[in-house]
């Protein structure tokens, strides 16, 4: 049983209930456990460490506390803290859909919350011991949520839009180079191996092909890229700065939008480009080395 569903069986068993005390969610016992082994890494530099917090994850239960900073303090009907994979139709009534997923979104904002907080124990830990001076901070998620974006809610295959797929990626120079600023490059999660060996003065093996972003630290630019991609599934997506291109990797359910004049991704324009979907999917393959795999019938 994976650590998500003993999680799951014991929400359950509680009745639903929101954590009664912080420390025992996925957040708290990692950040903490991390924020002690740094205790042992300052004695033993250089180090690595990664730490991963499993949250903000489903169930979301956390404190009321958190809760009641976004939503309704006097709400007390079950909490969905959980969602179905499918359409919101599916599941949730007309009348019923707006208020359960406003509640979801802030039973999730509560959770990102809270697990902030916890990391904020481990990168105080790392100032207290003043490591905070020469070492490379960074924070990146694996995917999103849909909380009814497009008419869904869950990890779905197919809706490779930006709740789901457009992940944070923070780089924390321990000189402060460009603090606080963004960049609009297409990055890619590839990327974080080099740019981390690249910024701590390792080579990086032949076989990885993403790129180091630290130039951008120095006001430099990576190497050029005008498309980015990436999959889930049996899905695949490609993004350019105008165009965002979504499709079945049998090549089935091809969908484009033109960011441009539709940012939130709503009208397909598949019928009318037909040629520059072939290009983009060219594009994919020709990074990927291959057409994107089938992973089950």
């Amino acid at each position: 049983m994976s650590p998500t569903e003993k999680r799951v069986l014991s929400f359950l068993a509680a009745g639903n209930q929101s954590w009664e005390d912080e420390s025992r969610s996925w957040a708290a016992r990692v950040y903490t456990a991390g924020a002690s082994a740094l205790d042992v890494a300052a004695a033993h530099q250089p180090f690595v460490l990664v730490a991963d917090t499993f949250e903000p994850h489903e169930p979301w239960t956390p404190p009321r506390s958190y809760i009641n900073l976004y939503g309704d303090s006097r709400y007390h009907d079950s909490e969905p803290c959980m969602s179905r994979y499918a359409r919101v139709s599916e599941w949730l009534t007309q009348e019923r859909a707006g208020p359960v997923l406003t509640r979801m979104r802030d039973l999730f904002a509560a959770e990102v919350t809270m697990t902030d907080r916890w990391l904020g124990v481990l990168l105080a830990r790392l100032r207290d011991l003043g490591l905070n001076h020469n070492t490379v901070i960074a924070l990146v998620s694996d995917h999103g949520y849909l909380l009814g974006e497009h008419g869904w809610t869950g990890k779905i295959a197919s809706m490779l839009h930006p709740p789901l797929m457009h992940v944070p990626f923070i780089l924390v120079d321990p000189g402060r180079r460009r603090a606080g600023e963004t960049s609009a490059y297409l990055a890619q999660t590839h990327d974080v191996g080099p740019t981390l060996l690249a910024m701590t003065g390792v080579r990086r093996s032949r076989g990885m092909d993403g790129v180091d972003l630290s130039p951008l630290l120095a006001g430099g630019r990576p190497p050029g890229r005008s498309l980015s991609y990436g999959g889930y599934s049996n899905w695949h997506f490609a993004r350019t700065d105008r165009w965002a291109f979504v499709s079945e990797n049998r090549g089935r359910g091809r969908r484009l939008y033109d960011l441009a004049t539709d940012p939130g991704e709503e009208q397909n324009l598949a019928r009318r480009h037909p040629r520059l979907i072939d290009d983009l999917y060219r594009r994919v393959v020709r990074r990927a080395r291959g057409p994107p795999p089938i992973y089950r019938p």
